[in-house]
């Protein structure tokens, strides 16, 4: 009456039975994968074998059940050895119901439909050890191991069903090592892979070490010894895109409440952003990937936003003193995010107003002066702050036309209620300057106007209005 498991990890879930809720409680496995998620479809195997007295086993018993009376479930390995004994007590008398197999499949496919997202409880066995024993509470879970003492980078891994691993990287006097940690049997394991001169190329020889699976907790630590930062080191990760986003909210409740990792369900990440959320962490930061151009970057965030690697730019506008007693105070931040990746990041007031979002821009890391320059200006014009940036770059008057009296006027005359404040890269200051001339309308007029203060394009934008001057129909009036 046992029918034998495959090789591979299976989830328990106890449910009651949905013909009759004060009946007997039935059991389903589900067949997991190598990440302790549920396989695909999900396949099932019903191990139901007998009802047996209270003090005694005999699978092929015909018994009646009473309070005293346990109900059975056997799961078995390929090889026939029993690995787990599972019971349950029977919550009332019944004679010799579940002995046919058919009877109990076709309980489990009503547990599958409609108990599986809510059960009882839940609990994991490998199926490929030798272990035996009875399934209630479920097995504890091992704590977790100390790092080698000359670990520079360590890796706790949990996976649903509170099965753990762990990983670290060791410097040894021939160069960096690969050490494997089983918390179960509270033992580490040196690997044949090494030595190696570079974390980068310890990873690149241990893939399993730098593979973020979906909906596995992966938490790094990395030590000054690793010669990396975080934003370094989180680029040689894998994200394996191509499993999709990542679920915090598709974890077991007993999983979470044994796991550790304070971010687990926590991550607050812009939606508007192409994100590849992932459950992991370096030093305390979490980890997901963004994906842009057919890449997926690794990018940090602390607890409150993405943690940037440098602000290349920022370009936010100001309320006047006095002019307004709500204000503004907001605007847009270049942020390099990953090697080869920025962001627009919105600022202060910018976030409510609905007229930028966050989106992602290419950054060659190898970038020079023009190229960045490049960058910079099509992103102030993308975000409409190319007339503001002229306000700030351009130099009113050059030729000295106007006397400290006329220069002190003529700024005050600018129909505006905002004043503007830009950071860029000192080093391509003029070349985003002329960037923007060759892209922007709007900033070739405004720098037309404040070089010669009394021409045509001057009056116009005198005689303009703010909104107008924001975004660019101002030129209208040329």
């Amino acid at each position: 009456m046992t029918e034998i498991a495959g090789a591979g990890r299976w989830r328990v879930v106890w449910g009651p039975d949905q013909a009759n809720e004060d009946s007997d409680e039935w059991t389903v496995v589900f067949r997991l994968d190598d990440l302790g998620r549920d396989a695909e479809g999900p396949q099932v195997l019903v191990t139901s074998t007998s009802l047996t007295e209270y003090d005694s086993y005999d699978p092929e018993a015909d018994a009646t059940c009473s309070e005293d009376t346990r109900f059975l479930f056997q799961i078995r390995a390929p090889d026939g050895d029993l690995i787990a004994l599972a019971s349950k007590q029977a919550p009332h008398s019944w004679h010799n119901r579940a002995i046919d197999i058919a009877d109990a499949r076709d309980r489990a496919m009503r547990i599958i439909q409609e108990v599986a997202e809510n059960p009882g409880y839940w609990t994991t066995w490998d199926g490929t050890a030798a272990f035996s024993g009875v399934a209630e509470p479920g097995p504890s879970v091992p704590d977790w191991l100390e790092a080698p003492v000359q670990a520079v980078v360590s890796l706790r891994r949990q996976f649903r069903g509170k099965a753990r691993e762990q990983w670290a990287i060791v410097q040894r006097a021939s160069g960096l090592g690969v050490e494997h940690g089983d918390p179960e049997r509270r033992e580490w394991q040196q690997t044949d892979a090494g030595p190696f001169s570079s974390v980068a190329d310890a990873l690149v020889a241990t893939p399993a070490m730098g593979r973020l699976h979906r909906d596995v907790i992966n938490d790094f630590t990395v030590s000054p010894g690793a010669a990396l930062d975080e934003h370094s080191f989180a680029a040689l990760l894998d994200l394996c895109p191509d499993e999709g986003t990542s679920d915090p909210g598709s974890w077991d409740e007993a999983d979470v409440a044994v796991s550790d990792w304070p971010g687990l369900g926590s991550q607050r990440w812009p939606g508007e952003l192409p994100l590849l959320v992932r459950l992991a962490s370096v030093n305390g930061y979490a980890i997901a990937g963004i994906l842009h151009d057919g890449s997926c970057f690794a990018v940090l965030a602390d607890e409150d936003e993405i943690y940037p690697l440098q602000a290349v730019a920022t370009a936010t506008t100001h309320a006047y003193p006095g002019i307004s007693m709500v204000g503004w105070d907001g605007g847009c931040e270049l942020r390099l995010v990953a090697p080869g990746l920025a962001c627009n990041w919105l600022w202060g007031d910018e976030i409510d107003s609905g007229e930028n979002g966050y989106y992602a821009i290419s950054f060659p890391g190898s970038s020079g002066p023009d190229v960045i320059a490049a960058i910079v200006a099509d992103w102030l014009t993308i975000i409409s702050f190319d007339f503001w940036a002229a306000l700030v770059l351009e130099p009113l008057d050059p030729d000295g036309t106007l006397t400290d009296q006329e220069r002190e006027r003529w700024e005050d005359s600018l129909p505006v209620v905002l004043y503007p404040r830009l950071e860029v890269p000192p080093e391509a200051r003029d070349l985003i300057r002329e960037a923007l001339t060759q892209r922007s309308e709007s900033y070739k007029y405004a720098r037309e106007a404040r070089a010669n203060p009394r021409g045509h394009a001057a009056q116009a934008m005198l005689r303009s209005i703010q909104p107008d001057l924001h975004d660019g129909s101002w030129i209208g009036r040329l």
